[in-house]
């Protein structure tokens, strides 16, 4: 029963992340995964803010949303700080 119920969260956790993606869309989540890369969880926080606070406020063409879609599966903080990006 345990086991069930451990199962069950995990599809549950699982489908709300696919959902929480598919509403904001990539750049969105590639903003997002930028903040993450900052010093202190507080700027991390305000910059997570400031990107929901934003988001939607300009339409992104369909070539844009791409990029970021192809930039989620590379950018990483080794990758920014390495100037990569």
């Amino acid at each position: 029963m345990q086991r069930l119920k451990s199962n069950i969260l995990r599809i549950s956790v699982l489908g709300s992340l696919v959902f929480v993606l598919a509403c904001e869309g990539p750049c969105v989540a590639l903003a997002k995964d930028v903040c993450r890369c900052l010093a202190s969880e507080t700027e991390q926080k305000t910059c997570i803010q400031n990107v929901e606070n934003e988001a939607g406020e300009s339409e992104l063409s369909a070539d844009e949303e791409k990029v970021c879609e192809a930039l989620l599966e590379t950018c990483t903080c080794n990758a920014i700080e390495n100037k990569e990006y």
